[in-house]
């Protein structure tokens, strides 16, 4: 299972609070790529100081971009009282694809999981309350919807468990009527 969501905020020893950092995990040719235009960006990260909040931005289909965004996403898991979410910016498709990198770094059950929907049926957004279409406006001047959507993450969702499976249909070999795969 995994928590999808937000957890309270975290406080340092010095009383500064620790940034929201959330992980936008983009699948660029999702909605009919419409959702690349938030990794045209080129944004790493921006930081919006009066909401203690940094944004990241990484491209699943950019080998490099995919691979170090996951990295610095556990490097900052790993410190104590972080407050990192990933937010999967495609359809249901994606949010497996952002599920499967999670879990071989050990993060799918401290990582919680929004999502933007860019895909054909959003089934995961839907039932998770994040709609089932994508967002007519998701960046905006000065970068506002997006910091907007960034700010719902961070602070206003939450939690809730979902359990992951995998399911294997293996067929009777002495079962004449059951259905035979190849």
């Amino acid at each position: 299972a995994t928590e999808l969501g937000a957890i309270l905020p975290a406080t340092h020893k010095n009383g500064v609070t620790n940034p929201h950092r959330i992980f936008f995990f983009v699948n660029p040719s999702s909605g009919g790529n419409v959702a690349g235009s938030v990794t045209r960006l080129n944004l790493n990260a921006v930081g919006f100081g009066k909401q203690n909040l940094v944004v990241h931005v990484h491209n699943l289909k950019d080998t490099r971009d995919r691979i170090a965004g996951f990295a610095l996403l556990r490097a900052y898991a790993s410190q104590k009282n972080h407050r990192c979410r990933a937010v999967c910016c495609g359809g249901d498709g994606t949010v497996k694809w952002i599920m499967d990198e999670l879990e071989p770094r050990n993060l799918l059950e401290q990582i919680p999981i929004g999502v933007v929907p860019f895909g054909t049926g959003n089934d995961m957004a839907r039932v998770l309350g994040w709609g089932g279409f994508a967002p007519s406006k998701l960046i905006g001047n000065e970068l506002q919807h997006l910091k907007k959507h960034a700010e719902t993450v961070a602070t206003g969702a939450v939690p809730a468990m979902l359990d992951v499976w995998n399911v294997e249909f293996v067929p009777a070999k002495d079962d004449p009527t059951a259905p035979q795969f190849e």
